[in-house]
């Protein structure tokens, strides 16, 4: 439910902004255009980024636009790579290289990850229906698909959205994977195509009537680990057969060793049941997710890259927690943290091993360790929690634990071991311990660190990227022997730093702005070379100016918000005005809410309103304790607090029509709209998409698109029970608060709506479609005024580009519907002195309206697709 701030965050300074606001505007006049819902599907984005090993050359991942796509189901999770190519560039000149060619087949390839030596790029595809491993030859310029079994592509990581890809190069001539069993996809890839393709085939085997199409789950007993599918672990050497190496249940966390000759791995082992005395495990930062994930517990699995076994847990032995393992810099030795068998979850051990010795547990007494780094092959630091305090603790299998960070007031996290130096950061500060000396050194910075920008693959480098932000965002190189900053410039002030080269000292970035999207190379000393330009187009259309502004919430909290005007906005008059919603958002003066941008490939772009003459208004809607709290809380009754008084203050500003006020919202947003409508009669429409109304329900269903798989039992458990007493706090299940359940659900105040609503929603949503039937129907028992908007096939995100464009339509004559908007046959405002004119009672526009308002600018500002070897991009129709 957080997706949308990991994927549309990003930085903006305000004054360079309102410039190019002020000359779009000037240059509107002269001939720009309004955003149409086909330049949504004409932006083109590039992915990965990759710096060969001796630095002279880039891969880069550029993806097509979504218009391309020639099944906009493939791929749920791949954020457009499945319509993407990979491009080498030299770093001192020349022109871009496409080595793959998923455009002729509508294929894509991504991740591309160089060999040792720079001969070959591993990379994945989806060419075949499946992902799988492929290699690209520098030599013949070959690609070579590696194995026809698919690649795993597991969850990993404590975010439910983040993804680890189960490859890497051992050495210049081996690269190891992690297998699927034949015939098997990737799940969160395909997952909607093969749940689709299951329906289907038990529909017609039901009524065909010769074959039963029973399907079991099972309560009460123990997951039978021995009966889910086998996943292999196989290395492959160039020029020979593949080896198996290893296999087990949801291969994941792939770590080789230093020499390339022993790889290490985790595999499921147990699937835990719920416990009916206690809450289920999912709480951010909580000791549960440190021993699993996705409530499995893990066992090791270490082996020799010629198959040999070197260690494996027997079930039963205890559990290893979910990405601690870690080898040493140098040599053979290993450590990771684990629990032994009978250990409870809140229980970490730290243990030591090396090939060919016995694992041994090394005393922490009253340290709880959170991770550990290797600073030689004897010892190391680990993090480690006592006292409600989480300090750097020096351990070796020899001495008493000793604390390097007792005196300090803020211990430095996010560490990197460079050369003979440990960095880290502290509240903004820049930390330094000398291991010769075991000492700390605080970095001077002329401003706050934000983070590590570039960390460089090899121990031996003592240089790092970091990054400085005040208000405006810079990149400095460190090096930690001299402790000197050299900085390194930025090609745009949206440009942000992906790639870094510590031997060329080239520093790749990528520009997301409104005349575009760029990528580029900056050598230290040399100004900035431009390797491609996407998104031209972007010049021809009029973006909404962006600003941002302060107001109270009722609570007293001192808060910020966001706004967005539309284009063709005429000084003086007040404007329908659409709130967009989402729980437990603060915004900041200095990061412009990403969803505001003119360039996103996504389907929620607010820069559409915009182009209806709508303001747009993003109001901070902290949820205090969210995270840090260890009691419940009741977001429901906190939902009205960042939001009318933000209201109230963009109408004392003069730009909202008090008579004019909408309400939306996506995902927790959709919840948020749902709940404000029981609560206020403030808004003259509303629209909830993908939203969830119904707690109690909701905590007992399941995923829709994973009922028709096996153990959809655990896999994981009922999404509403991850969501609602992990992450959304409500600790308990209903039978034992319901209360709370009731009091945060919006369904039970469902009769105290007045506002019409839209509601939006896929079938195959991992929140389940029925939250919004339960909502509708519920309007519909009383006669109120909604409209309830299915998309079959659809998911939490709208990727279909017919249905996107049926959405929007949809969103447009809702909200001109009720919020009394009058247009000319352009579609342009009209306006009765300082608003908007009201109907008097005549007809609104129709849908049909709005798409004929959407080819009449098309036609006005033609543009088509120009393909041409080694170059793609936009160009305007020449008549």
């Amino acid at each position: 439910m957080e997706q949308l701030s990991a994927i549309f965050v990003r930085s903006r300074l305000l004054a360079i902004h309102c410039l190019i606001v002020v000359v779009g505007s000037s240059a509107f006049a002269q001939g720009l255009r309004r955003l149409t819902l086909d330049d949504l599907f004409a932006i083109e984005t590039i992915g990965d980024v990759a710096v060969s090993p001796n630095g002279r050359t880039i891969a880069y991942v550029q993806r097509r636009p979504r218009s391309s796509a020639r099944s906009v189901k493939l791929a749920v999770w791949m954020q457009g790579n499945d319509r993407a190519d990979v491009w080498l560039v030299p770093i001192t000149g020349g022109s871009p290289t496409r080595i793959t060619d998923g455009v002729s087949d509508g294929s894509g390839f991504w991740e591309p990850k160089w060999s040792p030596d720079g001969a070959h790029i591993a990379m994945l595809s989806t060419r075949g229906n499946n992902v799988r491993l492929w290699l690209w030859e520098k030599a013949t310029g070959r690609l070579i698909k590696l194995s026809d079994k698919g690649i795993s592509r597991a969850l990993a990581g404590l975010g439910v959205f983040e993804h680890k890809f189960g490859f890497g190069w051992l050495d210049a001539h081996r690269l190891v994977a992690f297998l699927l069993p034949e015939g098997a996809r990737t799940h969160p890839d395909f997952v909607i195509q093969d749940a689709g393709a299951l329906a289907t085939r038990g529909w017609n085997n039901a009524w065909s009537g010769k074959e039963s199409t029973n399907s079991t789950l099972e309560s009460g007993v123990p997951a039978d680990m021995n009966s889910r599918p086998r996943q292999q672990a196989v290395v492959f050497t160039l020029g020979e057969a593949p080896r198996v190496v290893g296999d087990g249940v949801e291969l994941q966390d792939l770590q080789v060793s230093s020499d390339g000759n022993y790889l290490a791995f985790i595999r499921q082992s147990v699937l835990l049941r719920p416990e009916p005395d206690r809450p289920l495990p999912g709480r951010p930062r909580s000791a549960d997710n440190r021993v699993g994930f996705y409530f499995a517990r893990h066992q090791l699995t270490v082996t020799g890259a010629d198959g040999s076994k070197v260690f494996e847990q027997a079930p039963g032995d205890g559990f290893v927690v979910y990405g601690s393992f870690r080898w040493a810099r140098s040599g053979h030795r290993f450590a990771f943290l684990g629990a032994r068998a009978g250990d409870g979850d809140d229980s970490t051990r730290l243990f030591l091993g090396e090939v060919g010795h016995a694992v041994i547990e090394i005393s922490l007494p009253g340290l709880d360790p959170k991770q550990f780094i290797w600073l030689d092959g004897e010892t190391l630091l680990v993090p480690a929690e006592a006292n409600q305090r989480t300090d750097l603790w020096l351990v070796s299998s020899d001495k008493a634990p000793m604390n390097l960070t007792a005196t300090m007031r803020v211990p430095p996290s996010n560490l990197h071991l460079l050369g003979h130096f440990l960095v880290g950061l502290a509240d903004g500060e820049l930390w330094k311990l000398n291991l010769a000396s075991m000492t700390w050194v605080k970095l001077a910075t002329t401003s706050k660190v934000s983070r590590f920008a570039s960390v460089p693959s090899e121990p031996n480098y003592s240089s790092i990227i970091v990054e400085l932000s005040n208000e405006v965002k810079k990149y400095y190189s460190l090096d930690l022997s001299t402790d000197r900053f050299i900085p390194i410039i930025r090609p745009s002030v949206e440009a942000t730093l992906v790639a870094y080269s510590p031997i060329t000292e080239a520093a790749v970035f990528i520009s997301t702005e409104r005349t575009g999207t760029s990528l580029a190379i900056v050598q230290r000393g040399q100004q900035p070379r431009y390797i491609i330009r996407l998104n031209g187009f972007l010049n021809e259309i009029a973006e909404g100016e962006t600003r941002p502004f302060e107001y109270r919430g009722l609570d007293g909290q001192q808060l910020v918000g966001w706004l967005l005007l539309p284009p063709r906005n005429r000084t003086g008059t007040r404007l329908p005005l659409v709130t967009w919603v989402y729980p437990s958002r603060r915004y900041s003066r200095e990061a412009e809410p990403g969803l505001l941008n003119i360039n996103e490939d996504i389907f929620i772009n607010l820069q559409l309103l915009a182009a209806r003459g709508y303001a747009v208004m993003l109001p901070s809607m902290p949820l205090p304790g969210l995270f840090e709290s260890k009691t419940a809380i009741d977001m429901n009754l906190e939902l009205t607090k960042g939001v009318l008084p933000a209201i109230d203050r963009v109408i004392d500003m003069g730009i909202a029509d008090p008579r004019r006020v909408a309400l939306m919202g996506h995902s927790w947003g959709g919840f948020a709209t749902y709940g404000l409508i029981t609560q206020t009669s403030r808004f003259k429409a509303a629209i909830a998409i993908a939203g969830f109304s119904d707690l109690v329900s909701l905590y007992n269903s399941v995923i829709p698109r994973w009922r028709y798989f096996s153990y959809t039992d655990e896999a994981p458990f009922p999404y509403g029970q991850v969501m609602l007493e992990g992450l959304y706090r409500m600790d308990n299940p209903p039978w034992k608060d319901l209360g709370r359940y009731l009091r945060n659900s919006p369904i039970t105040n469902v009769d105290r709506v007045q506002t019409p609503l839209l509601i939006i929603h896929g079938d195959m949503d991992h929140v389940p479609i029925e939250q919004a039937e339960e909502f509708f129907n519920a309007l519909y028992r009383q006669g109120k005024r909604a409209r309830f908007v299915r998309y079959w096939g659809e998911w939490h995100f709208i990727d279909s580009p017919a249905n996107i464009r049926n959405m929007w339509i949809q969103i447009y004559t809702w909200l001109d519907e009720f919020c009394d908007i009058s247009r000319d046959e352009k579609g342009e405002l009209i306006f009765d002195g300082d608003h908007v004119k009201s109907r008097n009672g005549a007809l609104p526009l129709k849908r049909e309206d709005f798409a004929r308002f959407n080819e009449i600018e098309l036609r006005s500002h033609p543009w088509v697709r120009k393909t041409e070897a080694g170059d793609q991009r936009w160009e305007k129709k020449r008549r």
